[in-house]
């Protein structure tokens, strides 16, 4: 309190140069950290590395001691923005009609929201005030929200990650199980156009019947060793020489 009232003195008063070699001092002790530091009004320290020029509060801001009020926002010049989760709302809710005709309704239409030279619907030759039919529900009014410059010009304004994220994760399952899909129905083709095994699959020996892999063709019989009769399957590319009528061929000739 001392300080403060040493500081609205010197003010007020012409300073000498004692007071200001005083003052100067006393600036540099609580710089230096070996006086205590000034306090404002609420009781909390003053910076005293910040300069004068923020510091000193102009003249007619009728200041009772050391204050850094006047570089806070005020409260009362202050405009208060509507948040980031109010946004107007897109479409037309579904809004239940009332039964009966209420007092002060538009007496054309029967709805809260107007009266009845502000109607929109169609003149009817008898108004619901009267008939108390097809009464119309009221029209939603949309909140007046206070908007700043950059809030009116925000790309991002009320966007809504997690509703985005819950789309995007709901294709991705969508895009995911076609692809699967689509998958399984080509493993399905693939293993339906080679219903028949290789031929090289059917006896793994290295001294078995030989592969061109060239021809793709093998013209002995892998499967020598077995009964004939069980061999239904393949029997090797030779036995087109020895069916049908290829001996018959080979004898006119």
């Amino acid at each position: 309190m001392a300080d403060e009232r040493a500081t609205s003195t010197t003010e007020t008063q012409k300073k000498t140069r004692l007071d200001w070699r005083k003052e100067k001092e006393l600036e540099e002790a609580r710089k230096a950290g070996t006086a205590p530091a000034l306090q404002d009004e609420e009781g909390r320290d003053i910076n005293p590395h910040i300069p004068q020029y923020i510091s000193a509060a102009p003249w007619y801001y009728g200041k009772t001691g050391p204050t850094l009020k006047h570089q806070r926002p005020q409260p009362e010049k202050t405009k208060e923005v509507a948040p980031l989760n109010e946004w107007y709302k897109r479409g037309i809710p579904n809004i239940k009609a009332p039964l009966k005709f209420r007092k002060g309704a538009c007496e054309n239409c029967g709805a809260m929201t107007h009266k009845k030279r502000d109607c929109l619907e169609r003149p009817r030759r008898v108004g619901a005030r009267f008939t108390g039919d097809d009464i119309r529900p009221d029209e939603y009014i949309q909140k007046d929200l206070s908007l700043d410059y950059d809030s009116k010009r925000d790309r991002s304004y009320s966007y809504y990650v997690n509703k985005l994220y819950v789309i995007t994760f709901s294709e991705i399952i969508y895009l995911s199980a076609i692809q699967l899909s689509l998958l399984a129905l080509l493993l399905f083709y693939t293993l339906a156009s080679n219903k028949c095994s290789k031929k090289y699959l059917y006896n793994l020996d290295i001294n078995s019947a030989y592969y061109d892999p060239k021809t793709r063709s093998m013209r002995e019989n892998p499967l020598t060793d077995k009964d004939r009769s069980s061999l239904v399957t393949y029997s090797g590319d030779n036995f087109v020489r020895y069916s049908g009528d290829t001996s018959k061929m080979a004898q006119t000739q």
